[in-house]
């Protein structure tokens, strides 16, 4: 179950929610490393009419962010181990 009022969910739905969080985390994370960011300040930093106009998420949510942050960069250095371990 997901959802805030234990509703039910199937695992399409569920599976749907995770890959649109990634891609949203995904938009966030490159255009942190761009230029843009410098020029307009970190994503958390703006309101949600700049996010709109600079083609960004409307609104997601800091600690979901960085929870997502912390998953995927563990599993890029598991990868990277792996991959070293390997040669």
């Amino acid at each position: 179950m997901v959802g805030s009022e234990n509703r039910k969910r199937s695992s399409n739905q569920c599976k749907k929610r995770w890959e649109s969080l990634l891609s949203d985390y995904k938009k966030i994370t490159i255009w942190e490393a761009s230029n843009s960011a410098s020029a307009y300040g970190p994503y958390s930093s703006l309101k949600p009419g700049r996010r709109r106009k600079l083609h960004l998420p409307y609104s997601f949510d800091q600690q979901v962010f960085c929870s997502l942050d912390v998953v995927i960069k563990a599993q890029e250095a598991r990868i990277a181990s792996s991959a070293t371990d390997i040669d």
